[in-house]
């Protein structure tokens, strides 16, 4: 009886939550330059191969290379531009108005949530 708990406990394995070991707090790591960017799109448009063999020898996934393709048909060597990320930017501003009657309501009423609020506005 002993020897089978000792081989359970031997089995069992921790591991850490899904998605925790690919999770990175650094920037994006797989960001190409315009000189990948171009070359693939290079060798798709004016070369003639394959997207998917193109994609699979630089190491760029195919949906990538896709749409690398398109913005350059689209605009050029403009479009395969890294462009800047956006994390979050500014939250659309509420007009004063709206936001003096949501307090207005908010004093009169303490006990209305935000969903009964927004049925008010409407």
């Amino acid at each position: 009886m002993e020897g089978i708990k000792e081989v359970e406990k031997s089995k069992r394995r921790t591991r850490p939550p899904r998605g925790a070991a690919q999770r990175s707090s650094g920037p994006h790591t797989h960001a190409h330059t315009l000189e990948v960017r171009r070359k693939a799109v290079q060798l798709c448009l004016e070369e003639s191969f394959p997207v998917k063999q193109v994609a699979r020898e630089m190491g760029v996934g195919r949906s990538t290379l896709d749409k690398w393709v398109k913005l350059y048909r689209e605009q050029g060597e403009a479009g395969l531009e890294p462009q800047p990320r956006r994390r979050g930017g500014p939250r659309p501003q509420v007009a004063a108005a709206i936001k003096t009657h949501v307090v207005e309501l908010k004093r009169r009423r303490p006990d209305l949530g935000i969903q009964k609020i927004s049925q008010f506005l409407r």
